[in-house]
């Protein structure tokens, strides 16, 4: 693992493999980092968030949600990953609609 100059852990953070944090970023409490990842410089990670890419843009970064079932987050992350498509798709829809 790498950390970066003026990067700061905050406590109960896990960073799996071989993991490389660039310079002056802060990682939360609590905070997943998946295994063999690159996070850029300049990155703020919001405490409880689960990092599972390489961030390649500085800026700061959320990813929580509520603890459910296995199966249910199963179909949770799915419509998650497509709900901008989808939300275009209705929006294009709703506007034939209406001419």
């Amino acid at each position: 693992m790498i950390i970066g100059q003026d990067t700061a852990i905050a406590a109960n953070t896990g960073i799996a493999g071989s993991t490389t944090l660039g310079k002056r970023c802060m990682i939360g409490g609590m905070v997943g980092i998946v295994g063999h990842l690159n996070i850029c410089d300049d990155v703020i990670v919001n405490a409880k968030s689960t990092i599972d890419k390489d961030i390649k843009t500085p800026g700061m970064y959320t990813g929580i949600l509520p603890l459910m079932p296995h199966k249910q987050w199963q179909n949770v992350g799915l419509w998650l990953v497509k709900l901008d498509k989808i939300v275009k798709y209705l929006n294009i829809k709703l506007k034939n609609l209406k001419d």
